[in-house]
């Protein structure tokens, strides 16, 4: 006969299974063993303070295809290249030999085709280059007085102005390359990187500078100068 408790309206129940235990306990051959536990702040603390730990490598390799462009010593359109002044730029003899000038000595550059104006020098176009005369002056640094740069400002935004004219934008000058000669007048000794209006611009090869506004994955606008030139007369 079934236990009281297992009956209920004469039905029999199948006994009840005992409560499971929350966190069973393991037999003793299965217990894990105390693991020794060690952070790394132990082994930094033994090594000295000034020590530093760089695990990422880095190999420099040598260039290996000869540079093509023209050196300083060769001969370019009748002229020896003297000092090189950076992007194109060579001091360099007249082929005539009427003095030292300034040979530009890469293809096409966007100022070839500009009208004069007062504030550019003149060039020369010559065979695979382009001489311009020195121009004879005392660079203008900044930052200036007001009084002193506006002038200079005046004289500038003439020049942007003339650019405009020609449907061009002006997006770059040379450092150091704002000039004031004896009589006290503004000259650029070497001629102004420039962009047709609606163009991309060209990327500047000027390491870590780059030109406020000049943006070289945007078309030029007619304002794209505006704060380029302005820039060169109040910066330190």
């Amino acid at each position: 006969m079934a236990a009281p408790d297992t009956v209920i309206d004469g039905i029999e129940l199948a006994p009840a299974e005992p409560p499971l235990s929350a966190e069973p306990a393991l037999p003793a051959a299965l217990s894990l063993p105390a693991l020794d536990i060690q952070f790394a702040d132990a082994a930094c603390a033994e090594q000295s303070p000034g020590a530093v730990l760089d695990d990422l490598e880095e190999e420099v390799y040598a260039i290996t295809v000869p540079d093509a462009s023209p050196q300083e010593g060769d001969m370019v359109a009748g002229a020896r290249l003297g000092q090189d002044l950076g992007r194109g730029w060579f001091v360099a003899a007249d082929p005539a030999g009427d003095g030292p000038g300034l040979l530009y000595v890469r293809p096409a550059p966007g100022w070839a085709d500009l009208a004069p104006h007062r504030l550019l020098p003149r060039w020369t176009a010559l065979d695979g280059a382009y001489l311009v005369p020195d121009t004879a002056g005392e660079p203008v640094t900044g930052p200036l007085p007001a009084a002193e740069a506006l002038p200079l400002w005046t004289e500038l935004a003439r020049l942007v102005f003339a650019l405009e004219k020609q449907g061009y934008a002006l997006t770059d000058l040379e450092p150091g390359g704002l000039l004031r000669t004896a009589g006290s007048e503004l000259r650029l000794r070497f001629p102004p990187r420039v962009a047709r209006i609606g163009e991309e611009i060209e990327p500047l090869l000027r390491e870590g500078y780059t030109p406020p506004r000049c943006n070289p994955a945007v078309p030029r606008r007619r304002s794209a100068g505006c704060t380029c030139w302005a820039r060169c007369c109040t910066a330190g």
